[in-house]
């Protein structure tokens, strides 16, 4: 097409820093062979990311409970406040 530059292969473009993978017999093989690359290739990142969802979650459980301690003493304040007063018939 008049100008559009020529499409570049991916070896042209990158040359040899691209890794060469030896072809498979099957496309289910190659398929396969992919797939287990992408999860070795993200298994180290997946599992950093897990324990920081754990530490996330570890800490939002920590002030839930100091929270719930918290209001728990403002409610035996109130009630010990009332005992001393009648309270209201409704």
């Amino acid at each position: 097409m008049a100008g559009r530059p020529a499409r570049v292969g991916l070896t042209e473009e990158f040359g040899s820093a691209m890794v060469k993978l030896p072809a498979p017999d099957k496309p289910s093989e190659a398929l396969r062979s992919a797939i287990e690359r992408t999860f070795e290739a993200t298994a180290s990142s997946a599992a950093g990311t897990r324990d920081r969802a754990v530490e996330l979650l570890d800490e939002v459980a920590k002030r839930g409970r100091g929270v719930r301690d918290r209001l728990g003493k403002i409610d035996s304040t109130i009630r010990g406040k009332r005992k001393g007063r009648p309270q209201d018939e409704g």
